[in-house]
């Protein structure tokens, strides 16, 4: 029995140990300067969970063996200090937890790693996170991050996948093929797909990528058109539009 937690406080020595465990990987591979044992004492994770880390566990048959922590900092989320126990690791347990901390965030969701760690670029990457440029890595960890500078020189920024919008539309009927979807945030359209069209209501999957934290906030104008490809649409009406988990349009 597996399940994903928010971590107890009286879970940190569990955490220290998950962490200091797993970061056995960076020994002989980041700068030497950077390492230093053990990789995370007390009074840092301690310093940590005050500055606004919150910490997801993952719990498999009673025991921790995945921790992973989300930061809210201005208008993004960071993914910190994310770990699976050695002997717990490929089993998608770091995934599972990725996945679902970005699934909560209604902001922009950014992770730094070491630039040396190259399983962790990879793992990110092939969870749909983009490395951000050099120039622009260096901006991102000094505004969001606090950290001295050579841990910036030798990082690197991933940035997440941009967020989708799910759109529900009631009781559209089609007199032929499948709906085409218009979408237009202040007049902008928006790239949209339409995969499900069952017991009457079409599910619609919207791509807000460059708009999606204007329209989370809720100030932005945003409508759909339904037309149909071959046909008419009759009785269209949006019963919600939402975006990282916020209605944001009805």
């Amino acid at each position: 029995m597996s399940t994903i937690r928010p971590c107890r406080d009286d879970e940190r020595g569990a955490i220290l140990e998950i962490v200091n465990a797993a970061a056995e990987a960076y020994r002989g591979v980041i700068p030497a300067d950077r390492w230093h044992e053990p990789y995370m004492p007390m009074h840092e994770l301690d310093g940590e969970i005050a500055a606004g880390v919150a910490f997801w566990g993952y719990e498999a048959d009673g025991r921790l063996v995945g921790i992973m922590g989300v930061q809210p900092v201005k208008d993004v989320e960071l993914i910190r200090h994310a770990y699976v126990a050695p002997g717990s690791q490929r089993h998608g347990i770091g995934g599972a937890l990725l996945e679902h901390l970005a699934r909560r965030s209604t902001r922009r969701v950014l992770v730094g790693t070491w630039a040396a760690a190259h399983w962790a670029i990879a793992f990110y990457r092939r969870h749909g996170f983009q490395q951000v440029s050099p120039e622009r890595k260096t901006e991102l960890l000094k505004t969001y991050w606090t950290i001295p500078e050579r841990q910036i020189e030798t990082s690197v920024v991933l940035e997440g996948p941009p967020r989708s919008g799910h759109a529900r539309a009631d009781a559209l009927t089609c007199s032929a093929g499948i709906p085409e979807i218009g979408v237009y945030v202040d007049g902008v359209g928006v790239p949209g797909s339409a995969r499900q069209f069952t017991s009457g209501a079409l599910d619609v999957v919207l791509d807000f990528s460059g708009v999606s934290d204007t329209v989370a906030a809720g100030d932005r104008a945003l409508s759909l058109r339904l037309d149909c490809l071959g046909g008419t649409a009759n009785g269209g009406s949006m019963s919600s539009i939402v975006v990282g988990g916020i209605l944001v349009g009805s």
